[in-house]
């Protein structure tokens, strides 16, 4: 089948059907994104022992973007629009489009070191890991953090609403 034949076969294809592919495809990215973000049993548990076994909650204390001791130096915090449902889902969106973020950077300096490695230039390599561990995984981390501590609080308020 040449290119011409092919082209022609997928014109065929009705829009209605593009558009129920489309849909289906939709619907899985969506789930799967559902799965990763979702914080696992074992990060929950004991709000989020794991992560401060790995040093999460000391990270959380020194970035530069709403760190605690920032937060402590210019006067905001999180907890000032967390306090209901609304807020928590809020945060949880927020905990996702950063992670996101991280994860992409975490990608694109991963290039880098193996670019920097296949140069040669081991030295460059090695800032480019520890700075993505310290960056990206660790803010990657953080946010799973987060997000394992704002399902166990939505957790709690939905056993305070189903006991009033």
């Amino acid at each position: 089948m040449d290119t011409k034949e092919l082209l022609s076969e997928l014109q065929a294809v009705d829009l209605e059907t593009r558009i129920g592919f489309l849909s289906r495809v939709g619907r899985a990215a969506k789930d799967v994104s559902e799965w990763y973000f979702e914080p696992k049993a074992f990060e929950r548990e004991d709000d989020g022992r794991i992560y401060r076994y790995l040093g999460v909650h000391y990270f959380k204390k020194i970035i530069p973007t709403q760190g605690t001791y920032i937060n402590r130096l210019v006067g905001n915090s999180y907890r000032d629009w967390i306090k209901d449902k609304t807020g928590l889902k809020e945060f949880d969106i927020c905990t996702r489009i950063c992670e996101t973020a991280h994860d992409l950077i975490f990608l694109w300096y991963g290039y880098d070191t193996i670019d920097s490695i296949q140069k040669g230039d081991t030295a460059r390599a090695m800032y480019l890991i520890i700075g993505n561990i310290v960056i990206n995984v660790y803010g990657s981390l953080l946010q799973r953090y987060n997000r394992a501590r704002i399902y166990n609080a939505l957790d709690k308020l939905e056993a305070k609403n189903e006991k009033e």
